[in-house]
C-alpha cells in the first residue's frame, strides 16, 4: 500500500498533467457541490433586522456626549428620565436626574477640561415594553495635578421610551483601564 502522501505528492508534481475525464467530472461535481452548499447556508443564516430605532437611541447618545463637551447640564437632563439611577466607576450611586446634572456641574467646576465619550456598540430594542438595552465603551479624561489621566472601560444603559421619546433611565460604568497620575492608584471603595 502506498503512502497517501507520496501519492498526494506525485499529483502535485504532476499538476501541469490533465486529468482524465472522469477525474474532471469528479472535480467538477464537488467544486459545483460545495458552492451550492456555500450558497444554501448563505440563504439559511437569518440576519437580524437592525430597528430604525437604534439610531434614534445613538443620535440621543451623541447628543449626550455634546452637551457633556459643552458643558451642557441642562442638556444631560434632557436625555434622562426624573428617576435615573447610575453606579459610576467609582462605585458613587447617583440618583436622579437633577443630581446627575449637580454631579457633572460639580465635576466641570473641579476639572475644567474633563471630557467623558461613550461609545454604542450595540443597542437592542424590546418594542413591546418599549425599553431597550445599550452597551459600550466609555473614555474619561482631565488634566490633574500630576498628569493626564485616562479611565475607560464598559458601560451598560438601560433606555426607555417615554411619550414617544426615548430616555436612560439607568447607567453602570466599570473601568478596565486608569493610566495617569495618582488618581489611578486610589482603588476606590
Amino acid at each position: 500500500m502506498k503512502c497517501p502522501l507520496h501519492v498526494a505528492s506525485k499529483k502535485i508534481k504532476n499538476w501541469h498533467v490533465r486529468p482524465n475525464e472522469g477525474e474532471a467530472v469528479a472535480i467538477t461535481f464537488r467544486i459545483t457541490s460545495l458552492l451550492l452548499f456555500l450558497i444554501f447556508l448563505i440563504s439559511c443564516t437569518k440576519v437580524r433586522e437592525a430597528d430604525p430605532e437604534e439610531e434614534v437611541i445613538k443620535s440621543v447618545r451623541e447628543f449626550s456626549n455634546q452637551s457633556i463637551a459643552n458643558r451642557d447640564t441642562t442638556g444631560i437632563v434632557s436625555t434622562l428620565t426624573p428617576d435615573f439611577h447610575a453606579i459610576t466607576s467609582r462605585n458613587a450611586e447617583v440618583t436622579g436626574s437633577h443630581s446627575m446634572a449637580k454631579k457633572f456641574a460639580e465635576e466641570f467646576q473641579l476639572r475644567p477640561d474633563v471630557s467623558y465619550v461613550r461609545t454604542p456598540l450595540q443597542v437592542r430594542i424590546f418594542q413591546p415594553w418599549n425599553s431597550a438595552s445599550e452597551r459600550g465603551k466609555w473614555v474619561g479624561t482631565w488634566k490633574d495635578v500630576d498628569g493626564t489621566i485616562e479611565v475607560s472601560g464598559i458601560y451598560y444603559a438601560k433606555w426607555v421610551r417615554i411619550n414617544g421619546k426615548w430616555l436612560i433611565r439607568a447607567e453602570i460604568f466599570t473601568p478596565r483601564k486608569c493610566v495617569g497620575g495618582k488618581y489611578c492608584e486610589q482603588a476606590p471603595v
